[in-house]
């Protein structure tokens, strides 16, 4: 792989800004990109999303339009969008999830069964107020309808059978700063990992949470870790589905990973 270039190799930046997700304010996060881009003698044209699939078609064309860098601010589905657009447009450098039977791809995680419905009922406005005890707060509402689920697997060809209430598929370990799932997981090795849950018990389960929410991932009792290149699974009964915090239908679901499948602009000291 070649050393990845400097800011001195870019010349013109598209800038994605979703102005209504994210923990940022917008007008504060256009100034510092910016600044430093400027300050990089790149010259930068800002776009802010203003609906579903803009930042991907930007991404999508920004080549086509003469741009060599693309800096994308907002949330978890903004960064999902514009990845998508990067992987067509054959940009590459870090993993990311495909999901071949949807033609969709994700950048950091898909969440099936418990996980998926804790996303549902954490709205960014409880977010913003609460901060990563919206999760929690989740996880108190759906603690009593619980429900194990008889999960089919199929990880790079091998069939495994197991009980859960949720099913993670990551190529990160890390959501942020509000989520520590296992610091182990990389989106640089060419592999998904995928995370069951498989508490004993409703209590159990949402041990669990706080101490993912609260970045303990060595206290993770009933989590267990595989590594795949490909995954498919069923659940019965069926299990609502997120992917990188927006939520999809229902299980079943095939996954594999794309080995250094998009480039991004990432804060300095950032290690993956």
């Amino acid at each position: 792989m070649e050393d990845a270039p400097s800011d001195a190799d870019y010349r013109r930046a598209l800038v994605i800004i979703n102005p209504v997700a994210g923990q940022h304010e917008a007008e504060a996060t256009e100034e510092a990109l910016l600044e430093r881009l400027e300050a990089a003698g790149v010259d930068a044209d800002v776009r802010h999303t203003e609906g579903e699939g803009d930042a991907h078609d930007w991404a999508e064309q920004a080549e086509g339009e003469g741009f060599d860098l693309l800096v994308v601010a907002g949330g978890d589905g903004t960064v999902k969008e514009a990845t998508g657009g990067l992987v067509e447009a054959e940009i590459l450098a870090l993993d990311v999830g495909y999901l071949p039977e949807r033609s969709a791809y994700f950048v950091l995680m898909v969440g099936a069964g418990y996980d998926a419905r804790l996303v549902k009922d954490a709205s960014r406005e409880l977010k913003n107020w609460l901060s990563h005890f919206a999760y929690i707060l989740g996880g108190l509402k759906n603690l009593f309808t619980l429900h194990t689920a008889h999960v089919e697997l199929e990880i790079d060809g091998e069939r495994r059978d197991i009980a859960a209430p949720t099913v993670l598929l990551l190529n990160v370990g890390n959501i942020g700063t509000m989520v520590e799932v296992d610091p182990g997981i990389t989106p640089t090795d060419g592999k998904l990992d995928l995370a069951f849950i498989s508490s004993p018990s409703p209590w159990a389960t949402l041990r669990t949470l706080f101490e993912v929410v609260m970045r303990r991932a060595s206290a993770h009792g009933h989590v267990e870790y595989e590594q795949a290149e490909s995954v498919r699974f069923g659940a019965s009964p069926s299990l609502p589905i997120h992917i990188d915090g927006e939520l999809g239908e229902r299980t079943p679901l095939a996954a594999e990973v794309l080995p250094e499948g998009a480039v991004f602009l990432v804060p300095d000291g950032y290690e993956p």
